[in-house]
């Protein structure tokens, strides 16, 4: 999405997947994004979406407060001020440590590895 809207500032993309809260919906009007959709969150909410959407305004109108400082009225006064910030996923860098395994943690969800006597066949 964010090459997309790097690449054709004047058009509006819409942005999908993972948007509950008005701060994923943020992240993609950050990016450049006009408007987003909410899908999975207005299924699974138990009132069949009323209130994804109701969470979705009341969280825009108080980024919009929190902003006023910036003259932030509306989404277009903040639309794309991050697409500055993205990068290749190549480019991203990371720790040089030995103990750095991709984010994961090595036993993540298993028990720690056993020393070998103690380990039966």
């Amino acid at each position: 999405m964010a090459s997309l809207t790097k690449a054709f500032p004047d058009k509006n993309f819409s942005g999908i997947g993972g948007v509950s809260d008005f701060n994923q919906a943020a992240s993609y009007f950050l990016l450049g994004c006009g408007t987003v959709q909410v899908c999975t969150a207005a299924m699974l909410d138990q009132a069949v979406g009323p209130n994804v959407i109701k969470r979705l305004l009341s969280g825009l109108d108080k980024f919009l407060e929190e902003h006023a400082k910036d003259g932030w009225k509306n989404v277009e006064d903040f639309r794309g001020i991050r697409r500055d910030r993205i990068v290749l996923q190549s480019e991203i860098r990371r720790p040089e440590a030995a103990e750095y395994h991709s984010g994961y943690e090595t036993v993540e969800g298993y028990a720690a590895p056993q020393p070998e006597e103690t380990v039966r066949a």
